[in-house]
Order: C-alpha cells, then sequence, then structure tokens
C-alpha cells in the first residue's frame, strides 16, 4: 500500500512531458559531429519503439507489473552551409507518434494514453574545429524546443511539454587507427515555466538538467559501422507553486549501433537501446531505425 501511494503521488510530476516522447535531440548519434560540405542537404525519418515495465521512484523500484509503450516518427531536415568561414546547419525537426502506460494494479493500476505531434524543435550546429584531414571535429549545437506538441492539462500523459526549452550542446569526434572514431558531449538544458500545469492553473518549473555521452564506433567495411554508446542524463528537480517534488535524478542508457551506407547518398541505421538505470520513471528498451538521404 505504501508503494502504491508513493507512485500515485508521483504520477503528475514523472508522467506529464517527463515520459513522453523521446527525441533524437536528447542525444545524437555517433558520427553525426562529422560536419557534410557546405550546400549538402539531408533529409532524415526516425522510428522508435520503447517498452518498459520496471517503474521507479527515488531509486526504488515501485511496481514491477507494468506497461510503457512508445511509438515514435521524427521528420528532419538539414542543410550545411558556410556562415562567415565557419560550417554550421540550421535544421528542423519535426516529432509524433503514441504514447501508453498502464500501472499495475497493486499500485493503483491507473493507465494513460496519448497520440498527435510532439514539440518541434528548431537547431544548429556551429563547427568550432572542422579539420577533415585530420579526422577531427568540434562543435557545439543549440537546440529551441518550441511548445508545439499535444498537449492537456487535464491528460496526466501529453506529447508535448507546453513551455520552451533551450538546450546546448557540445560535440567532439575524432577518428584514429583503422577506421576508428570516438565522439564525446556533454550538453545542460533549461526550460521555461508551465503556466498550465492541471486544471488548477498551477505553475511547474523545473531546474536545468545536464547530458554527457561517449560513442566509439569502427568501421567494418567501407559500407558498413558498428558503434557501442552510453548515455547519462541528471534530470533536474520539479517545482509546483513553490512545492519542491524531490523528483530529481540521475538515468543510464547503453545503446548499440549498425550504420548502413547504401550509396553515398543513402543510410540505414538499425540501434537497440537499454536505459537500464533510472531513478524515477521507467527503465525502458528502444529499437529504433534512422534512414537518411543526401543531396
Amino acid at each position: 500500500m505504501k508503494k502504491a501511494l508513493v507512485l500515485l503521488a508521483l504520477l503528475p510530476v514523472l508522467l506529464i512531458g517527463q515520459i513522453g516522447i523521446p527525441s533524437p535531440a536528447s542525444a545524437y548519434d555517433a558520427r553525426d559531429y562529422i560536419a557534410a560540405p557546405p550546400g549538402t542537404n539531408l533529409v532524415l525519418w526516425y522510428y522508435q519503439h520503447t517498452t518498459g515495465q520496471n517503474f521507479y521512484a527515488n531509486g526504488e523500484k515501485v511496481s514491477k507489473d507494468n506497461s510503457l509503450r512508445q511509438d515514435v516518427g521524427i521528420f528532419r531536415y538539414v542543410h550545411f552551409m558556410d556562415f562567415f568561414g565557419i560550417t554550421i546547419d540550421p535544421q528542423i525537426l519535426v516529432p509524433f507518434g503514441s504514447a501508453s502506460a498502464k500501472f499495475a494494479e497493486n499500485s493503483g493500476g491507473p493507465e494513460f494514453s496519448t497520440s498527435g505531434l510532439a514539440d518541434v524543435i528548431f537547431a544548429c550546429t556551429f563547427w568550432l574545429v572542422n579539420k577533415p584531414q585530420d579526422k577531427m571535429w568540434f562543435g557545439f549545437t543549440q537546440y529551441i524546443y518550441a511548445p508545439t506538441g499535444e498537449y492537456s492539462n487535464n491528460k496526466p500523459l501529453n506529447l508535448g511539454n507546453n513551455r520552451w526549452m533551450f538546450k546546448e550542446e557540445i560535440g567532439f569526434n575524432k577518428g584514429f587507427g583503422n577506421g576508428w572514431y570516438i565522439d564525446v558531449g556533454g550538453s545542460i538544458e533549461i526550460p521555461t515555466d508551465n503556466t498550465d500545469y492541471t486544471t488548477s492553473g498551477l505553475t511547474l518549473k523545473q531546474d536545468p538538467s545536464y547530458t554527457a555521452e561517449v560513442h566509439l564506433s569502427k568501421d567494418i567495411n567501407k559500407n558498413l559501422y558498428l558503434a557501442g554508446e552510453y548515455f547519462y542524463k541528471y534530470t533536474g528537480e520539479t517545482e509546483v507553486n513553490g512545492l519542491k517534488q524531490n523528483d530529481q535524478g540521475s538515468s543510464h542508457a547503453a545503446q548499440l549501433t549498425a550504420g548502413y551506407n547504401f550509396t553515398p547518398q543513402y543510410q540505414l541505421l538499425v540501434q537497440y537501446r537499454n536505459d537500464f538505470k533510472v531513478e524515477n520513471g521507467f527503465t525502458s528498451q528502444t529499437y529504433g531505425f534512422r534512414f537518411l538521404y543526401a543531396f
């Protein structure tokens, strides 16, 4: 009974904007910081299928007989150009899909679902180091999340967050040896307030969140590469009308990626991700695909 009460008390904060649609902007893929020549355009399509069962609150497993399901599609357009002597890539990401969560009967048994458009993201990377001859790149990316996604203050699960968010990211890529590449990156996410939180018109605030990631990839042949990846995120504490929720915490994930270039213009990524340690929320598994067309 105690665990059920803890879960129900945390549901409003954990569900609204917290277990919604994952975005490719929340973490980048191996070799994403290798800059293409100015004038290059990319069109990308993502699909991600996520499932989970175990739900954690403050690092303690509250319940295991749950069901989390997310099916996500993302359209992304990227244009590389020269900007006062440096390469940049203004881009737009449009995520959409569906999400549902059902909790075990011994935790109260609530069930939620939603579908539609998630928050549109505008982004641009500025390459401060772009040395393809040395296989070395370093860039800074600005992301702006616009509050355009599906949101209703009387729904505990939404695809949109009803707030702006600004994410500052850096990424470093270095090639070495016989087809090896390493990527190291990190970011800070700074959200604005959600002033329409629940039907009572409360205000939801959140402290900044931080991420770090490492990708190690290897060319198997001229068309195929494999990557092993690790992601860490510290999610900032939320506050509802001045009342702190004590829901801050860290999460850890590992991912395997296979990338195949059919031609110089067409690429397919196949991915498996395991969010294996989460302080607040679901541990989950994600199967993903990314198709890229360059022109």
